[in-house]
Parts: C-alpha cells; sequence; structure tokens
C-alpha cells in the first residue's frame, strides 16, 4: 500500500489550506491553518485563512482565535473587521462608545447665536482608537455637522470612503428628531444623504486600520480639539492594554482614565471652540492649536531609527565605489578641487531617482546621488557624513518621543577648508549653505542616533536671504481697492535671478514680470523694476488698478501671498509679518462712510517665537494679519475682520488676533 503523502514545507501547506477553503472543506481547512500556526505562531497568512475558514463553518472559538491574533500583530484588516461585524454586530469592532447612542440629542444641539453665520457647524466628532499589541489600531471615527448654508448642504451631501477605511453609516437627523437613512450605491464605496435643507444634520460614521508607527511597531496619534469650523463637542477615547503616555499641549484637555473590559480608557473630550482661520501659508497647527499626542511602545531610539532606516542602506561601503572616485581625481591634490570634479562627474552622468545604494547607482546610472557623492568623498580622504533633517518651516513643539516621519531631509555635507559645505544633489544644487527653509531646523547623522544626537542647524550655515513685502491699500469712493505693492528680495546669489537678468533683455523684464502678476493677482501694473546681474537682489513697485471682489460685500486679500506663478522667482512667501492697521472698537462700515483702508506689512526678526519662546519661528506667517476677508457695507463684529498687532514678547503665536473682553476661544488664529 503507497504511503500517504504528508506535506512539510509550510508553502504547501498554505496551499493546501487554500485549497480546501476555496473546496468548501472548511473544517479541514481550520485544522491545515491551525497545523501551520503551530510551527510558526506569527505566520499572518495562516491567520487570515484560519478567520475565513472558520467564519465560513460557524466556528465561533476558531474565528475568535484568529481575529485576537491578527489584531495582535497588526495583520488585520477591513476585510476580516467586516466579517466580524456581520457576525456579531458593531461590538466586534471593541470601540464601544457611551453617550446617546441615537445621537438625535447632539445632532439637536443649539450651536448659539455666534456660529449661526458660519457654513457649517461641528456638532460632535468622536474618534475612538482600539490600539492593538503591535502598535496598529482600528479606529471608530463618528461626526455630526449642522447644515447652514447652501455650499455646506452640497459639500455634506456624499461620503466617499478614503484609503483604508469603510463607511458604516450616514444619516440625516433634521431638527425635530426625525432620522433618515442615506442612499448606498450598489458596488459602490459611497453614500449619498437624502435632499439636505438648513438646519439639518448629518451623522457620518466610519473605520479605518493603520499600521504600527514605525517598523519596529508602537504606536503614535495625535487629535486636535480645534477645528475650522465651530466645534461644540469633540471626544479622542484610546482603548489599549499596554500602558499608554501623552502630553496636552496649547491648552487641550487631561484625560479621564477608566477600566474597560481589560483595557485602559483614556477618554479626552472638550466643548464649545471657536473655529480656526485656516490660512494657506500659516504655521503649522501644532504650533497654535490645542492637540494631544499620545504613544506606547515606542521610546526617543526607536522613532530616529525610523527616520534613520533609508539612510542606512545608503551608507554601504564598495569597493567598486572607492576605485572609481580615487580614478576620477588621480593627480589632483587641492581638496576642494576634488570634491567639484566627483560633483560634476556626478552631475553628468548620474540620473536622480531610485534610493540606490552606491555601488548600485554607479553600476545602473541611477540612484541617489547625494549618497554617491558623499561615498565618493570619503574614499579619497574627505570626511564626509549624511545627516538627516528637517525643516525650519516644520512645527517648532517638541514632543517627548519625536515622530518615526519626522525627519524627511536627507543630506550631505563635507568638511572643506575648515568649515562644514552642505550639498544635496537630488534636489538642489551644491551650495555652500543650506536654503533658508532649514533656518530653525535640526539634523542628526545617519551612524548616530543617541538622543543627544540632534543638533540644531546653525544659522551660519543657512542662507541669507531678506524678503520683504509693502502693500498699500485704499478703498477708493467706488468701492474698488487700489493701491501699491513693493517686492524686495535680496540674497546672497540667486541662479534663477541671475540666469532671468542674463537671458531676458531689460525691455522686456518688466512685460514678462508684469504679465505673471497680473495672472496671479488680477490687474496691475509694474512701474519699476531692478535686478542685480549676480542675482543677489530685486526690488519691484507695482500698481494694483483694481482687485478681484469674491462677492458683493468681499475681497480676497490672501491673493497677494498666494501667487503660486511667481514661487521659482520669489521663493517663499514673507517670513513673518505685522500690520500697522489701526485698532477700533466699532464695527467697521467701510463703503458707506468712504474711509481709505491702509495696510502696510513689515518684517521684524521677531514677531513670532516658537515653543517656550527658545527658537524664533520662520514660518510663512504673512497671511495671518490680512484674512480679512475685506468687507465692504456690512457690519460686523470687529475681532472677526481686523488683523492686530500681535506682541513680539509673547512666547506663543495667538494668530495675530487680539482676543476680546468675552471671548473665550483658546488657541484660534
Amino acid at each position: 500500500m503507497a504511503e500517504r503523502f504528508e506535506p512539510i514545507d509550510p508553502e504547501q501547506l498554505l496551499d493546501l489550506a487554500s485549497w480546501q477553503l476555496t473546496g468548501s472543506r472548511y473544517a479541514d481547512a481550520v485544522a491545515t491553518a491551525r497545523q501551520i500556526l503551530e510551527r510558526d505562531p506569527l505566520d499572518d497568512r495562516a491567520m487570515r485563512l484560519l478567520a475565513h475558514a472558520a467564519a465560513a463553518n460557524d466556528d465561533d472559538e476558531a474565528f475568535d482565535d484568529a481575529i485576537r491574533r491578527l489584531r495582535a500583530t497588526g495583520g488585520s484588516t477591513l476585510e476580516l473587521e467586516k466579517l466580524a461585524v456581520s457576525r456579531e454586530g458593531l461590538g466586534a469592532l471593541g470601540t464601544s462608545q457611551h453617550g446617546d447612542p441615537s445621537n438625535t440629542g447632539a445632532a439637536r444641539a443649539d450651536p448659539g447665536e455666534a456660529w449661526r453665520r458660519h457654513p457649517q457647524v461641528v456638532l460632535l466628532e468622536r474618534r475612538v482608537d482600539r490600539i492593538h499589541e503591535d502598535g496598529s489600531m482600528l479606529t471608530d471615527h463618528q461626526e455630526i455637522l449642522r447644515v447652514q448654508s447652501e455650499s455646506a448642504r452640497d459639500a455634506l451631501g456624499e461620503l466617499e470612503s478614503a484609503g483604508e477605511s469603510w463607511i458604516l453609516s450616514m444619516r440625516t437627523i433634521e431638527p425635530d428628531g426625525t432620522v433618515h437613512d442615506s442612499d448606498r450605491h450598489a458596488g459602490l464605496s459611497d453614500l449619498s444623504a437624502r435632499s439636505l435643507s438648513r438646519g439639518d444634520a448629518i451623522e457620518r460614521r466610519r473605520v479605518s486600520t493603520a499600521p504600527a508607527a514605525g517598523p519596529f511597531g508602537g504606536y503614535r496619534a495625535r487629535f486636535f480639539f480645534q477645528r475650522f469650523q465651530p466645534l461644540v463637542r469633540a471626544e479622542w477615547i484610546l482603548l489599549s492594554k499596554d500602558p499608554l503616555r501623552h502630553r496636552a499641549l496649547n491648552g487641550a484637555p487631561n484625560p479621564v482614565i477608566e477600566a474597560h473590559d481589560g483595557f485602559t480608557k483614556m477618554i479626552f473630550a472638550a466643548s464649545n471652540r471657536w473655529p480656526a482661520i485656516e490660512e494657506p501659508d500659516a504655521a503649522p497647527p501644532e504650533e497654535y492649536l490645542p492637540y494631544v499626542v499620545a504613544w506606547s511602545g515606542m521610546d526617543r531610539r526607536s522613532a530616529l531609527e525610523s527616520n534613520a532606516m533609508l539612510a542606512r542602506r545608503l551608507l554601504e561601503k564598495s569597493a567598486l565605489v572607492d576605485a572609481r572616485a580615487r580614478a576620477l581625481v588621480e593627480g589632483i591634490d587641492d581638496d576642494v578641487e576634488r570634491f567639484e570634479v566627483l560633483t560634476g562627474w556626478i552631475e553628468d552622468t548620474i540620473s536622480s531617482g531610485l534610493d540606490n545604494p552606491p555601488f548600485l547607482t554607479l553600476l545602473t546610472r541611477r540612484g541617489s546621488r547625494t549618497a554617491l557623492l558623499r561615498a565618493m568623498a570619503e574614499a579619497i580622504g574627505l570626511r564626509s557624513e549624511l545627516v538627516i533633517a528637517r525643516a525650519g518651516t516644520e512645527a517648532r513643539v517638541r514632543a517627548v518621543v519625536p515622530d518615526p516621519q519626522y525627519f524627511g531631509h536627507l543630506i550631505g555635507r563635507a568638511w572643506l577648508e575648515g568649515r562644514w559645505r552642505w550639498f544635496n544633489l537630488d534636489t538642489w544644487e551644491f551650495d555652500d549653505l543650506l536654503p533658508s527653509e532649514f533656518r530653525g531646523g535640526a539634523f542628526f547623522r545617519a551612524e548616530s542616533l543617541e538622543p543627544a544626537s540632534i543638533e540644531m542647524i546653525p544659522d551660519g550655515e543657512i542662507r541669507s536671504e531678506e524678503r520683504k513685502v509693502t502693500l498699500d491699500l485704499v478703498l477708493n469712493s467706488v468701492g474698488a481697492i487700489e493701491g501699491k505693492m513693493q517686492w524686495v528680495l535680496r540674497t546672497p546669489a540667486s541662479s534663477i535671478l541671475a540666469s532671468f537678468a542674463e537671458t531676458v533683455p531689460e525691455d522686456e523684464r518688466i512685460a514678462r514680470l508684469e504679465s505673471a502678476l497680473s495672472t496671479t493677482f488680477g490687474q496691475m501694473q509694474l512701474q519699476s523694476l531692478r535686478i542685480e546681474r549676480d542675482g543677489s537682489s530685486l526690488e519691484a513697485d507695482v500698481l494694483i488698478e483694481d482687485m478681484a471682489r469674491l462677492d458683493e460685500h468681499r475681497y480676497d486679500i490672501d491673493a497677494f501671498f498666494e501667487g503660486s506663478s511667481l514661487d521659482p522667482l520669489f521663493g517663499a512667501t514673507p517670513v513673518e509679518a505685522v500690520s500697522s492697521m489701526p485698532e477700533r472698537t466699532t464695527p467697521l462700515v467701510l463703503q458707506e462712510s468712504r474711509e481709505s483702508l491702509i495696510v502696510r506689512l513689515r518684517y521684524p526678526p521677531d514677531a513670532f517665537r516658537g515653543d517656550g519662546g527658545a527658537r524664533e519661528s520662520a514660518s510663512n506667517h504673512a497671511v495671518w494679519f490680512l484674512r480679512a476677508e475685506l468687507l465692504v457695507g456690512r457690519q460686523l463684529a470687529d475681532r472677526d475682520v481686523l488683523p492686530q498687532r500681535v506682541d513680539p514678547s509673547d512666547a506663543r503665536p495667538t494668530g495675530g488676533l487680539r482676543r476680546v473682553p468675552g471671548d473665550d476661544r483658546s488657541g484660534a488664529r
């Protein structure tokens, strides 16, 4: 009698379990999957096979075992979570919520007279994170929004599934409490609400999954307790078996901690938050909006390791790279000249692209040119390093545990003539100095990950630039805005400006820039233009003939600072601003009084400071002061219209709006 073949290889067992599952031999598939897990308890493919086979076989014990294993290792998927809900109801998600389960009470809440003019109001935002043992999480996100305008009605009527998310429900709740379920489109992962009216509320609920914070596991997340719409109630609930740490910043609430079914349950909640003003070039929200960051299973070193994983691969040594570098500089003794020979050869022969290690970049002629230059410089005896940096425009809040994605710029530097010279051949050309965006930034060496290894980038190693905009606006007798704008840019050298000065005839420069200005800002006339031939200075005087009107009441002053077509020439928007607009204590009624409005912007270096006043903030703050939709012919409270002067001694930026007595906004811009 022939001996029965017993598969030994795990891949054979997986194939067998898959065949048994597709052949409706569910009990056999469960047994085979368990056999695989006895050999390798962490085989996520076997766990998923076990879950599907157990569900098909109505084996509750095996299904619960598979889901538990998958959640612990971060291998659970939305498909399996849906399967768990279909078998056990929403309680299977493990994101139990408290409060009114129907939420009709929250939907009928009165946001108050102060917020009635806003297009929409967030009545409730509740997020529940169930944190698995490896740091991955399942999130149950629920929100209720009040419709208060036509634009909000159109925007809130559809809900689409984005990324790894699953829409659970979307309901319309009328002011009298009547509830209407939404239409689910067959074959599509989106929902449509019934016809909405002002005063209706939309309740939306979705589930999503997220991997661990870094390749070494761990959980790290944050939640903002202020939005760009009025917020009546916000709740963030964390469920974790592992101890959680947290930090509340900018006036965010501290938690209530409870025990819940073997989990530690942390509840953060806040009520009645005024809206922040949404600006295109404002500081990162972490600097001024109230938020909480929570983490577990992660420390400072593991977070930095996550940042450094790519760079470690780019540090690999190769005899091929060493030999090629020495051959290129043979007979050259001067270190600077040798370094420039290597730089020129790489720029001429290597394409920037894949994150290949240096030897593979050399073989394929495509990869990280920065890493190859560092490796070649080291091969010829020059001191060189790869560093991982963050720009100075990133948030200036120093968390206890860095974000695993916090440092994202790979830069090289070489020690030449007694100082560091920086280079990045993949994003900007070789230069002695770093671009101005890195002022106030930090870095650490890819080879060193000790906590003390993070260093601030010295100001002396940053390109020194001066950008200034002076803007005078006048509301004339017919209700149109006109005035003047002056641009000034001074820099040690600018290849873009130098190229412009060399290639564009002087009699064409004004027309060329005037066309760009008019395309960006509306009707303008460039009165004068001065550019140094080496690109170190540009000055322009612009006459604003008529500014575009948003509607019969509003002009959009923000447009002056959103000119993307000018970015290649002028770089980032002005870094800091103080408005000289006089303070007022009465509502602004410009059209009726025919009063002129003059705004002048200046940029002192200490207008803003980062968290705790440790460093000056070099973010782009100019538009904080000119968000006024400039109101014409409509009365509105001073605090919602007028930009005010910020006290430079204040360690925390408040966004430029001085607080009005009785105004309980915390952290609003």
